[in-house]
């Protein structure tokens, strides 16, 4: 893909036009559940449940297109570069620092922890570890990276409720969206 497809790619696939459609429909679900001929606590028990579920797909969603667009931009190096090592020999912690290794060590181009945007992405990992693995449920505050911790608190979109489970907001959806997307871009760029 030239770097111009991806650019163009990239904007309608992570545009805040789609976030607002996609929002929409969310809404419009928690409306037919209000509606429903239920008691008001299950009604709002649904809502909730609904409006969670709907965001962490979301959110899920474009994690994965992230880290499927990485692998790809890793395999893309490899062929052009004829490289005989490829992402998948590299050991490493998480998928992050496999890419980032093999990108700086391999590929020779600067490591991704010196991106500005590194602690978001590691944050989206971490985050996206805690939706599959406990449903979003924090067992132990201790657990959450210092680079997590800095989103809580913050107007970022990401909270953590009276259960200790996280809580993505539209906002965050967003922020995360438009940080993977910049990353991937700034990722891409480098290979010119």
């Amino acid at each position: 893909m030239h770097i111009d497809d991806l650019v163009q790619y990239l904007r309608i696939l992570y545009s805040r036009r789609f976030l607002d459609i996609f929002e929409s429909q969310i809404t419009s679900q928690i409306k037919l559940i209000r509606s429903l001929p239920a008691p008001r606590h299950d009604r709002m028990m649904w809502s909730r449940e609904a409006r969670k579920s709907l965001r962490y797909a979301f959110f899920l969603r474009y994690y994965a297109l992230f880290e499927s667009h990485l692998k790809s931009i890793c395999e893309r190096f490899a062929t052009e570069k004829a490289l005989s090592l490829r992402l998948s020999d590299i050991s490493g912690e998480n998928f992050l620092n496999r890419v980032n290794k093999y990108l700086a060590r391999v590929v020779h181009i600067g490591p991704l922890h010196n991106h500005p945007l590194w602690g978001d992405v590691l944050s989206y990992l971490w985050i996206r570890n805690a939706i599959i693995h406990n449903d979003g449920q924090i067992i132990e505050m201790s657990s959450i990276p210092q680079h997590v911790r800095r989103h809580l608190g913050q107007p970022t979109g990401f909270t953590l409720d009276e259960k200790r489970t996280i809580s993505l907001k539209r906002r965050f959806c967003y922020r995360a969206m438009t940080h993977m997307a910049q990353f991937l871009l700034d990722v891409y760029e480098r290979q010119k």
